[in-house]
């Protein structure tokens, strides 16, 4: 299922992803939402705006390599106790096709 709000097209997602922050700590999160320029995740950890954090996603119906690099945290706010909703911007280097996708 797609929806539209920004630029790119976002596909719903429901995976767990493993974030690597600048100080090299592990932040497990799900992945939500996905679309070729970005990300939304729940944590149970803040994330800081603007600073770098390391993703790595495996093969999924999306996209048929895994895909890692680092991307920029656009923003992080908290929705409940212990628990934050964050973006996250791949920039221009780690783009992804999400061209086949329904």
């Amino acid at each position: 299922m797609a929806y539209q709000r920004r630029s790119f097209k976002r596909f719903l997602l429901n995976d767990s992803v493993v974030l690597i922050t600048e100080e090299n700590k592990e932040v497990r999160s799900i992945l939500m939402d996905l679309s070729s320029a970005g990300a939304g995740i729940i944590s149970g950890s803040a994330l800081e705006a603007d600073h770098r954090v390391k993703i790595s996603l495996g093969e999924s119906g999306l996209f048929n390599k895994p895909i890692s690099g680092e991307v920029r945290v656009a923003w992080c706010k908290q929705v409940g106790v212990n628990l934050w909703h964050s973006g996250l911007d791949f920039g221009s280097d780690l783009k992804i096709n999400l061209s086949g996708a329904q």
